[in-house]
């Protein structure tokens, strides 16, 4: 207990009033001889224990009255095993949870849960002690203060709060925590705070709460001033809530008026059936279609658009749908290079060869198949040309994405080192042996005991007659490579309709991965990353005479989506998470070694670029927000890119009320409501729980007491 006027203390020795005036009345008495007093002495023996006991308790409350009144004036305070530091100066760190479930509405006044969390933020701020120190730091994929180091400037950061958007990942909540106790551990504040705005997400939660709590605890713990810690809720439970979990493109390539599939995923996750949803399909920023959607609480649907554009370069794809009371997850980007022709180059020897022995005839027509129709309605991306082995060298791999090699006998040693330069700086490598390429030279000088081109040692023939009785297929499984990934899907067709009879059998290297097997238990496909490119290796040839597989429906979309793979392979990716880093690749050094990136607010940042493997680029180290972000190149054109918000909030489940507090009860931290319950909860830690107060009534009910006590004990204890 601690008083705030202690001098008034001295107060205390008022109770000696009473006593001295109990002990005076008492000496002071006359002796008179009276000859009836025999009859009353039986009656004072019988009254003198009961009179003496109500003189001791009317002495008591007498006695009480001063002292109560002392201890009144002198204002004691209730502070427990703490020191007050009354309206000395603190230290502060506000957590502002800014993950974008934090955009939610439907609070009062229709206000998001970000708006009432920067109103109560901006109130704890203002409302410290004069010479106090604080920071605001938004969690979310991260920890990001909105100023590197806590500031006195509290009314100027409390300004800044009006330009922080709910924009980022899931936060972590544990984590935000400790970082923030971290951060108020060193200073000379004697009263430190760490306070948490946040709607309590369960996905900011999920992690291992024991042991982080655990953590967290120890290090408060371990510190010489232990900070507080204090969480506030904000907002209520989200009503209607729909969101585009994902958008997917039919290709991974895509060229100049060739038609594409885009199916997006939408997922009802709010707290009722959503009828007639509208779902918007933009290019470019313009609306080109739109379709409806009706979803029942917690269900999902997906939506399927074709699209196709007119001009190459970058371009953009959005799936809106909406509105509803989280903006947030209501759109998805995609970011589309759109290329004008992709040039792959065939290299064969058999090009005399009638069809359908030549393995280059199924090759050309599964990459232009509309290359002999003169009025298709869609154009060819790839465009294909054909040399013969001994032309193969650096001039005929200009400009090419993708080689395929199809039945080719041997390479000259300068050959060899071209294909490998030509891979390592990005290019796409496509084998496909047949019944002349020289098997011992491709293990001793592609393969060369794993270090060479060649992903897998070619150990042997096998087939119908060659120790097999039947004939083997592709093995139907679930393909976690991107370029077989669409016959995960039953209705893309089967994968493993083709009849091969002979094929040969592949030892993949160390490095190496099959990516598809086949029905007898040894790989139909094998790829090795080799530098920034990729070489895949077949067991079969591409021809008719070692089963159907060039006569299968599923041939064209295999040999398409391993060429567009194969040419994409070491193109950065355009569409990454908020967080997550951006790498483009430029056509030259520039002068000053410096990029500009743009970002969704067209806010220049001036990136470092430099040579790596072959390649010149540049890199944006963390996407901070969802939107388009653009690269301009030294030639004046830009390329384009997108991030998109994990969709982790987008399931609405909130920590329960029971559930919050616990987890303030086993991290020592108090709960409140508002700024305003902060303030209150705050002038208790500073100057305690005053009590003079109970002790101003405790006066008046002892002074009613004593005149009740003395009409009482005047009438012999009777009413």
């Amino acid at each position: 207990m601690t008083f705030l006027n202690l001098a008034l203390l001295g107060g205390l020795l008022a109770f000696n009033v009473p006593l001295i005036i109990h002990l005076l009345s008492k000496s002071r008495y006359k002796q008179i001889d009276w000859g009836a007093m025999f009859l009353l002495e039986q009656v004072i023996r019988q009254n003198r224990r009961r009179i003496k006991l109500e003189q001791l308790i009317m002495l008591l409350v007498r006695c009480l009255i001063p002292v109560l009144l002392a201890l009144a004036f002198a204002q004691p305070i209730l502070n427990g095993w703490r020191n007050l530091v009354g309206d000395q100066p603190g230290a502060a760190v506000v957590l502002l949870d800014s993950s974008y479930s934090m955009q939610a509405r439907g609070g009062e006044g229709g206000l998001s849960r970000y708006e009432v969390a920067r109103e109560q933020a901006g109130q704890l701020l203002t409302g410290m002690p004069g010479g106090s120190e604080a920071g605001v730091t938004r969690i979310g994929g991260g920890y990001r203060p909105v100023i590197g180091t806590l500031t006195p400037e509290r009314d100027r950061l409390a300004g800044k709060l009006d330009d922080l958007e709910a924009d980022l990942p899931v936060a972590d909540g544990h984590d935000a925590l400790r970082r923030g106790v971290e951060q108020l551990s060193t200073g000379d504040a004697a009263k430190r705070d760490v306070v948490l705005i946040s709607d309590f997400q369960r996905a900011s939660w999920s992690r291992d709460s024991g042991a982080e709590r655990k953590r967290l605890v120890e290090l408060i713990e371990s510190l010489p001033v232990k900070p507080a810690l204090t969480l506030m809720p904000v907002g209520g439970d989200v009503g209607r809530n729909a969101a585009v979990m994902s958008v997917e493109l039919s290709a991974d390539a895509i060229g100049v008026g060739q038609g594409f599939r885009i199916r997006a995923v939408v997922a009802n996750t709010g707290l009722r059936d959503m009828a007639d949803l509208p779902v918007t399909l933009l290019a470019d920023g313009l609306e080109v279609d739109r379709q409806r959607l009706t979803l029942e609480q917690d269900g999902s649907g997906d939506v399927i658009f074709g699209h196709k554009f007119t001009s190459a370069g970058g371009h953009s794809i959005e799936v809106r749908v909406g509105p509803d009371d989280l903006p947030a997850d209501d759109v998805y980007r995609v970011a589309v290079n759109v290329l004008g022709e992709l040039k792959v180059l065939l290299v064969s020897d058999e090009s005399g060869r009638p069809f359908p022995q030549n393995e280059t005839d199924f090759i050309e027509v599964a990459l232009q198949p509309f290359a002999a129709t003169p009025d298709a309605p869609l154009a060819d991306l790839v465009q294909t040309a054909i040399v013969h082995p001994d032309k193969l060298d650096d001039k005929a791999l200009e400009s090419v994405r993708v080689v395929v090699l199809t039945n080719v006998p041997r390479l000259s040693n300068k050959q060899v080192d071209q294909l490998r330069s030509f891979v390592e700086a990005g290019g796409g490598l496509l084998i496909f042996p047949g019944d002349r390429v020289d098997t011992q030279w491709y293990n001793r000088e592609l393969y060369d005991n794993g270090a060479g081109l060649l992903p897998a040692e070619l150990t042997g023939l096998a087939g119908v007659g060659l120790g097999f009785n039947t004939p083997s297929h592709i093995r139907s499984q679930r393909h976690e490579h991107p370029a077989l990934a669409p016959w995960n899907d039953p209705a893309n067709g089967a994968i493993d309709t083709a009849e091969l009879t002979n094929w040969y059998q592949l030892n993949p290297s160390r490095n190496a991965s099959s990516i598809a097997d086949l029905t007898v238990g040894s790989s139909a496909l094998v790829q090795q990353v080799v530098g920034q490119g990729v070489v895949i290796l077949a067991a079969v040839p591409v021809d008719a005479d070692w089963g159907d597989l060039p006569t299968r429906p599923m041939f064209l979309p295999l040999i398409q989506r391993l060429v567009t793979y194969a040419a994409t392979h070491a193109t950065p990716p355009r569409n990454v998470e908020v967080g997550r880093p951006m790498l483009a690749r430029l056509m030259s050094m520039p002068e000053d070694k410096q990029a500009v990136w743009i970002d969704p607010k067209g806010q220049r940042v001036v990136r470092s670029v430099r040579a790596e493997a072959g390649r010149v680029v540049t890199e944006l180290p963390e996407a901070d927000r969802p939107g388009f972000y653009r690269i301009e190149h030294a030639d004046g054109s830009t390329e384009l890119f997108a991030a998109n918000l994990p969709r982790e909030e987008s399931q609405l489940d909130r920590l329960t009320e029971d559930e919050i507090n616990e987890l303030a009860s086993s991290i020592g931290a108090l709960v409140v409501e508002d700024a305003d319950a902060y303030r209150a909860q705050d002038e208790l830690r500073r100057n305690g729980r005053p009590v003079w107060k109970l002790m101003w009534v405790a006066v008046l009910v002892l002074v009613f007491g004593e005149l009740l006590l003395q009409q009482w004990f005047g009438k012999g204890g009777r009413a």
